[in-house]
């Protein structure tokens, strides 16, 4: 009888060790990444608040619809280089729009007819503000916030920069919020009721 209890308690050891490595197998097994920790959500070791790089994209989702920018290559305009970022948007909506990153860091956009307004401080103020090209005259981008938070149906990103963009009668027309080595993470068009929110990376 004693000899069987022994057998018995042996047996349920063995039981137990093998249920136990299989549970520690199944959770070894889960290679899902805990939230925040994909380039999505941490972006790259870049200190500026538009980085740019050949080959970078990011996909943006709105409302209604999704674009996709692509940093196509760097294309030298009158001597000067530029970063060429191709936006599609559906099957038949592309455009192409030129940045030139200046020796301290600050974004700078080159319009059609040549022209260069700044896009992105490398050291955004609050309250600063400057000329920029509206869809009739030149109207402006201020900075309004350094420390606004983005929620996103991906990530939760903090201390993003908030660019408001005016018409030239002093509108606001978007929002654009910034996140330091990532790049945009948000568009608030305002004129079109619609937010377009970063899926990709």
């Amino acid at each position: 009888m004693k000899k069987l209890f022994t057998q018995s308690i042996v047996i349920l050891l063995i039981f137990a060790g093998a249920v136990s490595g299989c549970k520690k197998d199944s959770t070894d097994t889960n290679t899902t990444p805990p939230p925040g920790s994909t380039p999505l959500c941490d972006g790259t070791t870049s200190t500026s608040y538009f980085p740019l790089a050949v080959n970078d994209q990011w996909k943006y989702s709105g409302s209604s619809d999704a674009y996709i920018a692509t940093v196509l290559g760097i294309d030298t305009i009158t001597s000067t280089p530029y970063y060429r970022v191709h936006y599609v948007e559906g099957s038949i909506n592309d455009w192409s729009r030129y940045y030139r990153v200046a020796s301290n860091g600050d974004v700078y956009y080159r319009d059609d007819s040549g022209t260069e307004y700044e896009y992105v401080p490398a050291n955004p103020v609050v309250n600063a503000s400057w000329a920029f090209p509206a869809t009739f005259g030149i109207g402006s981008r201020v900075v309004v916030s350094v420390n606004d938070s983005v929620i996103t149906s991906h990530c939760k990103y903090g201390n993003c920069v908030r660019i408001n963009e005016l018409d030239s009668h002093g509108n606001l027309i978007t929002s654009y919020f910034y996140k330091q080595g990532f790049g945009e993470v948000r568009e608030t068009i305002f004129t079109a009721n619609d937010v377009y929110a970063v899926t990709f990376y």
